[in-house]
């Protein structure tokens, strides 16, 4: 199931958030699925409120990011499948929000969301001018 949380989490109740999370739980390589529930930038760094679960035990966590720009827009779908990427796989399955717990608040960066082809505060880079005068074309080296 894939929603776009971004512009309205704070509209959604605790309850949906943590169903939402629990259905991703079923297809999250670790199964533990999240849902970002709130988001927020603070200078330059950008922090998420996420609510995990693996369809029988929820909680919540605090996200980071770091390496972002404050201009930059994170697609919460991306935060939350990195969420879903640092579920520790070597714990039994019933202990995995648990050690994500334990470990602190998840640290993400551009290379974790996806996001690493595009400059630092900067949305999708625009084609090189291919004009008629030339401008913008790769010249060749003899």
């Amino acid at each position: 199931m894939e929603i776009e949380i971004g512009d309205h989490p704070d509209r959604l109740p605790s309850a949906q958030c943590i169903r939402f999370a629990a259905g991703r739980a079923r297809q999250a390589p670790a199964g533990v699925g999240a849902f970002v529930t709130e988001s927020r930038v603070a200078g330059d760094r950008h922090e998420w409120t996420v609510a995990i679960s693996d369809g029988h035990v929820w909680s919540y966590i605090y996200v980071w990011g770091a390496g972002l720009s404050r201009w930059t827009h994170v697609n919460p779908t991306l935060v939350a499948r990195a969420v879903e990427a640092a579920v520790p796989r070597r714990v039994p399955p019933g202990d995995r929000i648990g050690g994500l717990r334990r470990r602190g608040p998840v640290r993400v960066t551009p290379a974790s969301l996806g996001i690493t082809g595009q400059a630092r505060g900067d949305g999708p880079q625009p084609a090189p001018s291919t004009s008629a005068t030339g401008a913008g074309r790769a010249i060749a080296k003899p």
